[in-house]
């Protein structure tokens, strides 16, 4: 997991997409969701999905789908003894996403915020001995947000109160919308 979340890092930082093709993100979603609860062992209660059953828009399915799976690793590792993640996908506008992850666990205070895009920012030593991982993840989410042209922004009421990420996909040229 290490060595491919470096390797995601490195593949994904400064580089646009070349050649976006057609995608179904509702579809890519939906599957990122059961292979997290297949995963981390889960019930289908534990990670909801509401939205369209399709959304096509153009983009590269690969480095979507390690930003959206990053976005509910997180989502699971940070949540509290009962996991509770509820993922939303809408069409801001005719040809776009918006992906927002929520989960009831650590949350983060404000002065997180700020820092939780930074390559290798893991927040504070309780929530390091108590999970794993690189501190590349929401990096990663972030280069592949900014290869597409999108943004991606976190949220959260403070420590214990859960966090939301939104993903945002502009529509990228040759995207369609379909419900």
């Amino acid at each position: 997991t290490t060595i491919n979340n470096v390797l995601h890092a490195a593949m994904y930082t400064d580089r646009p997409v070349l050649d976006p093709q057609p995608l179904d993100f509702a579809r890519l979603v939906r599957r990122a969701a059961e292979l997290t609860r297949t995963r981390f062992q889960l019930g289908e209660e534990a990670v909801r999905y509401e939205g369209p059953e399709s959304l096509v828009l153009r983009g590269d399915s690969g480095g979507l789908e390690t930003a959206v799976l990053n976005l509910l690793d997180n989502a699971v590792k940070y949540s509290r003894e009962r996991v509770q993640v509820e993922v939303q996908l809408d069409t801001p506008a005719e040809g776009s996403a918006r992906l927002r992850v929520r989960d009831h666990g650590l949350g983060m205070s404000r002065a997180h915020l700020a820092f939780v895009f930074n390559r290798f920012y893991r927040i504070g030593s309780e929530v390091r001995r108590s999970s794993t991982g690189t501190g590349l993840g929401l990096y990663i989410v972030r280069s592949v947000a900014r290869g597409h042209r999108g943004s991606v922004s976190a949220e959260s009421p403070g420590p214990d109160r859960g966090s939301t990420f939104t993903l945002t996909l502009p529509g990228l040229p040759g995207g369609t919308h379909a419900a």
